[in-house]
């Protein structure tokens, strides 16, 4: 998990910090009528695979408009995604710079349906009755395998592909075999049919930023095909930052009815950063037998790190929002309105009903931790919040397992005990509050408090359940309850955003840790988001005894433009920026290393009146309240080592 949000953050890091280079660049405009050669926006190529492959590397910058792989017929073309080659979308036609965009009011359509003829039903299951596009349709429209993560496609909506290519089924929206291009605020929509409808995507490597996956439908009716939204295979390490998976429906008549929105197969990893999973389905074509639908989300069989991420109203037989088979790190997340239903199996019982929110299953070894979550207002019969079912018990700490509900019973049926309507399985839990824990179930012993350190079952007093603000309210005994020493270490936010471990001074500490006490739960109570930039100090003085200055300016928002400047430098020398994701302030030629060493960018060369400055554009995609720290090291004789140092700078993400 910590390399992969590494990775994510360094190479963001590097596009923020790096001055732009020179690059070749080509338009594109469907409604273009000059040259067609691609050299302005009056001369644009008119179509977009003519301007992929006259252009190896570069930028392709796309006005609004929709654009078809190949003719009608043509099934097997596609956009193909190449190292080194940015593809941009969101043009009106007039723009100079890339800040100048606007993705949302110029969609531009990577379209599958070649023959124009698609319809959609106008409901959530717009498949169902009016979907016409399954004969003719591309099979994928875009793929990037081979291609590192240099290849990036930016502000696309991938529409309408359909994965049905006899060669491999799967990926109409997007195919990866082998490889690890970068998708950034693009959009899937109307993908059908095979392995993983909107993507299929095999041994891969890629980051999605900002990006949304919806309304997806796939059948596993004798023909083969899992997932309606994303399948990671192979030997597949994928990072989704900030996506969104709506609306997916699979079905299958068989045993793999599991994972709508996004599938982790095994031998593969995801890690899932500020998501949100909702509205998705799975379950079995045949109303007796088949199996057991899981994981409508997330179904993980390999492994799995989710932080502050939303499941929302998904729907399944059993872990309607997310199903664990493997590894499952689960941080800072929120569990609500999801439902789990019985599926008869054919033998005179039923199978499912459990885990609606959250479920783990498997055998063998695994590690299972559970971070200040919030489980609310689930359905099912038991576990309906959490159904911990793994061969290894779950660790559960400084969560809210509350008011999920088990339907009546029907007469002579005995009630689900209110503890296991929450909660069930094999779990070491300490400072959570779960209704029902230290309650004496009828016909068994009482509860023994000492077992669950920390613990309450009380209410939680959220701000307003039925409305879905699932904050804590004034006065929640989950206030500053929680155990500071379970946080995960670098995970210091909460599902808002805002920092972990913020002190309420009008509630008393019930909690672990030294002061501030974290709460329990997916919200830190009155906690809120940092801001900007800000001066960490421990400059180093060279030549005439002057200390280079170090400022940043900008909004430290998605492709909003920001600037590192440095002043007060010697003159025409070579300066060195370091980045870290986190302070050492070490010993260092004579003065204060400020930033952990986690990018080093050498050779810059100062101005004649000792001044540097990088200009670029805030990468999207970055986590809320992460911090970066920037400093320069200037060669310079002056100096106590040859060096002198500006100060410390820190930026926070808003």
């Amino acid at each position: 998990r910590s390399e992969m949000v590494l990775r994510s953050v360094l190479v963001a890091c590097a596009l923020a910090a790096l001055p732009p280079t020179a690059s070749t660049q080509i338009f594109v405009d469907v409604d273009a009528n000059g040259a067609n050669d691609g050299s302005s926006w009056s001369d644009a190529f008119t179509d977009l695979q003519a301007a992929l492959q006259t252009l190896p590397q570069g930028e392709v910058w796309i006005a609004q408009g929709t654009y078809h792989p190949g003719p009608p017929g043509d099934r097997t073309a596609t956009f193909e995604l190449r190292s080194g080659l940015g593809i941009y979308g969101g043009f009106d036609g007039s723009e100079t710079s890339l800040t100048q965009r606007d993705v949302d009011a110029n969609p531009t359509v990577l379209s599958g349906d070649i023959g124009d003829d698609d319809t959609y039903g106008s409901s959530l299951n717009w498949w169902q009755f009016a979907w016409t596009g399954s004969s003719n349709n591309s099979y994928h429209v875009v793929t990037g395998t081979g291609a590192d993560p240099s290849a990036l496609l930016d502000g696309v909506t991938i529409l309408a592909g359909v994965g049905a290519d006899p060669a491999l089924r799967g990926g109409g929206g997007l195919l990866v075999d082998g490889g690890a291009p970068s998708l950034r605020r693009c959009t899937f929509r109307y993908n059908a049919l095979g392995y993983g409808s909107a993507a299929y995507l095999a041994d891969c490597s890629s980051t999605f930023e900002d990006c949304i996956i919806r309304d997806g439908y796939t059948c596993n009716c004798g023909n083969g095909g899992w997932t309606s939204g994303i399948l990671c295979a192979g030997t597949s390490d994928v990072l989704f930052l900030d996506c969104d998976f709506i609306n997916h429906y699979y079905v299958s008549s068989q045993s793999q009815g599991r994972g709508a929105a996004l599938n982790i197969d095994f031998g593969s990893r995801g890690t899932l950063l500020g998501c949100r999973f909702i509205g998705n389905q799975t379950g079995n074509f045949y109303p007796i037998g088949g199996g057991t639908a899981r994981g409508a989300g997330v179904n993980a069989h390999g492994d799995v790190v989710v932080d502050r991420c939303e499941f929302i109203d998904n729907f399944a037989h059993a872990g309607a929002g997310l199903t664990a088979w493997g590894d499952a790190i689960v941080t800072n997340s929120l569990f609500a309105r999801n439902e789990a239903v019985p599926h008869p199996n054919g033998s005179g019982f039923e199978d499912g009903d459990y885990g609606a929110g959250m479920l783990t299953v498997g055998s063998g070894t695994h590690a299972i931790e559970i971070t200040n979550c919030t489980f609310v207002d689930n359905n099912c019969e038991k576990g309906a919040g959490l159904a911990l079912y793994a061969a290894s018990p779950a660790i559960v700490r400084n969560c809210i397992v509350y008011d999920n509900y088990a339907d009546p019973q029907l007469p002579g049926e005995d009630p689900v005990w209110i503890l296991k309507q929450n909660l069930a399985g094999t779990y070491d839990i300490a400072n959570s509050c779960v209704e029902g824990l230290l309650q004496t179930e009828p016909g068994e012993d009482p509860p023994e408090p000492g077992n669950f350190p920390g613990c309450i079952d009380t209410p939680p007093l959220l701000v307003d359940m039925p409305g879905g603000d699932y904050r804590l309210a004034l006065d929640s005994p989950c206030i500053d309850a929680g155990d500071g020493t379970a946080l995960p270490a670098g995970l210091s936010l909460d599902l808002a955003g805002n920092p972990r471990a913020f002190d309420d001074p009008a509630t008393v500490d019930t909690g672990v840790g030294p002061a501030p006490v974290v709460d329990m739960g997916a919200y830190e109570f009155g906690s809120e988001p940092p801001q900007g930039w800000s001066d960490s100090g421990f400059g180093l003085a060279g030549t005439n005894g002057l200390v280079p200055a170090l400022a940043g300016a900008g909004e430290l928002l998605g492709d909003d433009p920001v600037a590192l400047t440095l002043t007060d430098a010697l003159p025409n020398t070579t300066a060195f920026l370091i980045i870290g994701l986190s302070q050492i302030n070490a010993p260092f030629k004579g003065g204060t290393l400020v930033p952990a060493v986690d990018l080093f960018v050498p050779d810059l060369p100062t101005g004649p009146s000792g001044s540097l400055q990088l200009a670029s554009t805030w990468p999207a995609g970055l986590p809320a309240a992460l911090t970066i720290d920037y400093q320069y090291w200037v060669v310079d004789a002056g100096g106590p080592v040859g060096f002198s140092a500006s100060n410390g700078l820190q930026s926070t993400t808003p």
